[in-house]
């Protein structure tokens, strides 16, 4: 019942018919992925926004300020800057969710 002939997959050709295929298979990989990396990246960019920007800076350096003055202690410029933070994303959504 065995036969005492090599199968067509067992050639030399076919391994180099198997590995063509995964050299162009990995190509395409690599093309794919990196053409949709630089569009995610300009999506995260446009979405934020400059208005929460500007307001964040401007709220954390009033809290750099009272920090620097004495007027509050690290715990509580930590909760400023989370409600700051609150405040403006509230006042300033991102522009694309």
């Amino acid at each position: 019942m065995s036969s005492s002939g090599n199968h067509w997959l067992d050639t030399t050709l076919a391994r180099w018919m198997a590995l063509s295929v995964c050299i162009i298979a990995t190509t395409i990989a690599i093309f794919i992925h990196n053409s949709f990396l630089p569009t995610q990246n300009t999506l995260l960019k446009e979405a934020v926004n400059k208005d929460y920007v500007a307001c964040i800076t401007n709220r954390g350096s009033e809290i750099d300020t009272m920090l620097t003055e004495g007027m509050v202690d690290q715990q509580e410029a930590a909760l400023f800057r989370s409600r700051a933070s609150s405040f403006c994303y509230a006042k300033f959504p991102p522009t694309n969710p």
